[in-house]
């Protein structure tokens, strides 16, 4: 009804055209949207309530249109495929893609791979009242594939996370202030970061002068580092200083976090403008940055950025997000392509907190995602070798209109670049 260049809903004739199309997709009708679904923003997404058409496709042409990645419109697109103009399109200096199973598919070790050979990964956090979080993040790392994984935490909570995390997690003692978080004496304190290759930090960390100097101190030395939650506050009076860092660094923010570290003046300021800015801000920090909420985007500081379809509200419970900085930890362990490696591990979470809300009415947790990781990792791996229209098992038909639009995205694949 209308073309890539309107803004807000529909009105006039458009608008009954809109409602009708709405009516009868609710009656059960298909409805195959052009380009993008009337009443959909083809730049960010937005979407005025009850006012955009919902399509079971979208055939979209010469490349694919941001609005039909991200949430709201995503939902609004259905399937989507792109249609064949003639013209080669030019995504300019940022290409945005939808990471499809294809381009999911963890690592496949050989015979010869010992747990170094997997990756060693060293987290960092927790306090007095929150030794959940690092037990939780410990516990992600080892799950998704980590060989080694020790938890540094303040001494006060050693016995706690000790008790809460996988039993395969080792547990390292740092010094503790009074209230019972990490004191700036465990800079000197930390296991060798030369013998590891990823830090992840901040889960429950607090963001007083301890956590601050031991997260100057991995930014300083550490060969890859994650920063979640506190490690990412601690920077809220100088973002800039996230710039200064030794290796691969990538950053977890939520909306309110994407603020403080120089994507907005406030958490909703960052989350509505993040399309536009998050791209700059992950150039001038030369990091990759996942900007978490409904699409996730993974944005790489060399102009790529990836929108994970999968994930809701099942992801909204306590701890989830934990789970996601060890996920990622252990998927960027020995990569050879940081960023690329952190959108699988996005993938792999939110698809496991779907499997997980499935079996508890969309009520998951963050222990209940990770108890479904290894299947979800093993079935994209027999996906891999056996590849079809859906995942091989019945827990995971989740490819309803709106929510993975599995005809594009396979990574590197130039027809499933957006501008």
């Amino acid at each position: 009804l209308l073309g890539t260049g309107t803004r807000g809903a529909p009105r006039g004739a458009a608008g009954a055209g809109v409602a009708a199309l709405r009516r009868a997709h609710t009656a059960g009708t298909v409805v195959v949207a052009c380009d993008i679904p009337s009443g959909v923003d083809a730049d960010d997404g937005s979407a005025a309530p009850d006012a955009a058409v919902v399509a079971d496709v979208t055939v979209t042409f010469g490349g694919l249109k941001r609005g039909l990645l991200l949430h709201p419109g995503a939902a609004h697109a259905g399937r989507v495929r792109v249609g064949d103009l003639g013209p080669r399109y030019d995504p300019g200096e940022t290409t945005w893609d939808v990471l499809a199973p294809a381009g999911a598919t963890p690592t496949r070790w050989d015979a010869a791979t010992d747990k170094r050979g997997r990756g060693t990964a060293l987290v960092v956090a927790g306090a007095s009242g929150t030794s959940g979080a690092a037990a939780l993040t410990a516990s992600g790392a080892l799950a998704a594939g980590a060989g080694l994984v020790t938890a540094a935490v303040p001494a006060t909570v050693r016995t706690d996370v000790a008790a809460g995390a996988d039993p395969g997690v080792m547990v390292h003692a740092l010094p503790a202030d009074q209230q019972g978080a990490v004191d700036a004496a465990a800079v000197h304190a930390l296991p060798n970061l030369d013998a590891v290759d990823v830090v992840v930090a901040g889960p429950g960390m607090g963001y007083g002068p301890g956590a601050a100097a031991v997260v100057a101190a991995l930014r300083r030395d550490a060969r890859r580092l994650v920063l979640d939650a506190d490690a990412l506050n601690v920077h809220r009076d100088a973002p800039e200083a996230l710039a200064q860092h030794r290796g691969d660094l990538v950053l977890t923010p939520h909306e309110r976090e994407l603020a403080r570290i120089g994507g907005g003046s406030d958490g909703h300021d960052a989350w509505t403008h993040r399309v536009e800015r998050t791209p700059a801000l992950a150039r001038s920090l030369d990091a990759t940055i996942v900007v978490k909420g409904p699409g996730t985007m993974v944005v790489a500081p060399d102009g790529r950025v990836w929108v994970c379809p999968l994930g809701g509200p099942e992801l909204g419970s306590g701890g989830t997000g934990d789970a996601l900085a060890g996920i990622i930890g252990a998927a960027i362990a020995v990569a050879d392509d940081v960023p690329l490696a952190v959108a699988q591990a996005v993938w792999w979470h939110a698809a496991a907190g779907e499997v997980a809300g499935r079996r508890a009415a969309g009520r998951a947790t963050a222990t209940s995602l990770l108890s479904e990781l290894p299947a979800v990792l093993a079935g994209l791996q027999e996906w891999s070798e056996h590849p079809g229209p859906d995942l091989p098992w019945d827990a995971w038909r989740m490819w309803q209109p709106g929510r993975a639009p599995t005809d594009v995205g396979r990574a590197g694949l130039p027809r499933s670049t957006a501008r």
